[in-house]
């Protein structure tokens, strides 16, 4: 009898691990209740039907036995299965076929710095005429773990036909103030590539990283300086900040459209550290949070005017009043939009992330938002727009932390902070079947069924 019941307790709690494994239902993009989403890999469910196939091999022998050899057996094949599971949830795998390419994010095998954000270099004219050919290789955003380092925010540039590292750009508010801000998501704008934390955008020259990037006598340092990880010894310089714009937004991430730059906020109601900008949460669509967006002239610069004060987190705050609003839901990491969709890269903690992809907004169903700040006596307003279940088009499933979204015309990017020490060894106890991604992607739209025209 002991024996039976020890049996019982073991096949309850493979029961359990297996629900866990599978993945049983996946939150809404907007709400509490659940959608069908797509997989990103399917590494784990093609281990359970090659454990499955393997015990249907077995099917006479199973058939053979008293009860509690039966038992034993499912047991035994089902705790294999988790195992099998769990040994390989991050291993590379076949990847869908939209996901085009995926390069190995550097930095994250050390804990002193965090990748947030990513964009890809635009390609620019040359003083001579012709074209760089700079559309090949792409920024990465890392903030500092101030515990750990006392190196200021880094820009790392990647060569996405080799996957290889290589120059280093380190962030400065002057010249003896690093900047040691979130860094939450960059874009290239103009002139400018922005830098998004703190209800700022912080505006580097592009022209010197693009001139850096091109200087084939630039060489990596013999050692590397205390406090950066081992692959970020590579060729490297100091930006210096030129301008800065402050944001109607805590500015978590950033995306440029071409003709305007967006900027949003990371929103948690559940967590007090995330809670909302009270002014956002004023609308008659229950929605937390809002993504603004600035019009810029033809330097990358916004044109806005207009300022007001307004109350967040506590402290008494100025920004210029957006252009246009696009209210969404909340744990939003990234925003990209174009003339087909808008996606948003929604994560939070040890759990699978999402790209969640909606129809475009369009000028037929914009509304006027009129809206008043804590402590003003004018009422401002906005074009916007709404992304809800309305519009959802499809929601994929991502590794977990995916971080800032761009948008080239052509490829969508997004990133993961998982691999980073300071999350894959908690989140993965917390889960143990989380899936963690040591590298960011390059995703086709026009191969995602629900996109296409």
């Amino acid at each position: 009898m002991q024996t039976l019941r020890k049996s019982l307790s073991k096949l309850a709690l493979i029961v359990f691990l297996a629900l866990i494994a599978i993945g049983a239902h996946a939150q809404s993009p907007f709400s509490e209740t659940t959608v069908e989403v797509k997989k990103i890999s399917e590494s784990t469910l093609a281990v359970a039907a090659n454990a499955d196939e393997n015990s249907n091999n077995g099917q006479q022998s199973d058939d053979k036995g008293n009860i509690f050899q039966r038992i034993g057996r499912f047991v035994k094949s089902g705790f294999n299965k988790v195992v099998n599971a769990i040994k390989n949830r991050n291993q590379p795998g076949k990847l869908p076929p939209y996901i085009s390419r995926a390069v190995t994010i550097p930095g994250h095998e050390t804990a002193e710095f965090v990748m947030q954000g990513i964009c890809p270099m635009p390609e620019l004219i040359e003083t001579n005429g012709k074209k760089a050919a700079f559309y090949r290789y792409i920024l990465l955003s890392y903030y500092p773990k101030t515990d750990k380092t006392s190196q200021p925010a880094q820009l790392i540039l990647i060569d996405s036909l080799t996957g290889k590292a290589t120059r280093r750009f380190a962030l400065y508010l002057a010249d003896d103030k690093p900047y040691t801000g979130h860094a939450g998501g960059i874009t290239a704008a103009g002139n400018y590539l922005w830098v998004a934390s703190g209800y700022n955008l912080y505006g580097f020259e592009l022209k010197q990283i693009i001139a850096f990037a091109a200087d084939r006598r630039a060489k990596a340092p013999a050692q590397n300086p205390d406090g950066l990880p081992p692959s970020f010894r590579l060729p490297a310089r100091d930006l210096l900040v030129k301008k800065i714009f402050p944001v109607d937004s805590t500015a978590s991430y950033a995306s440029f459209d071409g003709k305007y730059l967006w900027v949003g906020d990371f929103v948690k109601s559940s967590d007090s550290k995330y809670g909302p900008v009270p002014h956002h949460a004023e609308n008659r669509f229950n929605l937390k949070t809002w993504i603004a967006g600035y019009r810029v002239d033809q330097s990358g610069m916004p044109i806005a005017s207009q300022k007001y004060k307004f109350s967040s987190d506590g402290k008494s705050r100025e920004a210029y009043k957006p252009d246009r609003l696009i209210f969404c839901r909340e744990s939003v990491q990234g925003f990209a939009i174009s003339e087909g969709f808008t996606a948003l890269s929604i994560s939070y903690g040890a759990r699978a992330s999402k790209l969640a992809l909606y129809k475009a907004p369009a000028s037929k169903n914009s509304f006027k938002h009129s809206f008043k700040p804590e402590g003003q006596s004018k009422t401002f307003s906005a074009e916007a727009w709404v992304v809800d279940s309305a519009t959802h088009l499809t929601t994929l499933e991502l590794p977990a932390g995916s971080e800032d979204l761009e948008y080239d015309g052509h490829v969508l990017y997004v990133g993961f902070e998982g691999a980073s020490p300071n999350y894959r060894q908690k989140w993965t106890k917390i889960n143990p079947l989380l899936k963690i991604e040591d590298r960011f992607y390059l995703i086709n739209p026009k191969l995602i069924p629900e996109l296409k025209p």
